[in-house]
């Protein structure tokens, strides 16, 4: 083998390492891309966002897993007043034995106590 031939043959290879060096680098870039996709849908799991730690509304949650559920037992019985229960009304009247005036104990514009403000009564 003469020196032409040995130098046209490393030649020859040296173009061929260059070109899957260049494929290796656009695959990487491929690759890094793909994987920084990828680590941005984890994050979406790891650290999610829910009605119970932002203003996203329990509707909008993704993955709603869990329920709240009462601790209370059930009985058996209907919500509200019970069969057989008699029940107790207060009706008007047209001559009350007594009359209770109910006043509040603090002048309404400027909020300090009745007996303090002069004309208030008590």
């Amino acid at each position: 083998m003469t020196t032409d031939s040995k130098i046209a043959t490393l030649t020859r290879k040296i173009e061929k390492l260059i070109n899957l060096v260049n494929d290796l680098h656009s695959e990487i870039k491929g690759l890094r891309k793909e994987n920084d996709k990828l680590k941005e849908k984890l994050a979406k799991y790891e650290h999610p966002e829910n009605s119970n730690n932002s203003s996203i509304p329990p509707s909008k949650d993704e993955n709603r897993v869990f329920k709240r559920k009462s601790l209370r037992k059930k009985t058996g019985r209907e919500p509200g007043e019970q069969k057989g229960h008699e029940g107790t009304t207060l009706e008007m009247t047209a001559n009350p034995d007594q009359t209770i005036e109910h006043t509040t104990g603090y002048c309404e514009c400027c909020g300090k106590a009745i007996g303090t403000v002069p004309g208030g009564k008590r």
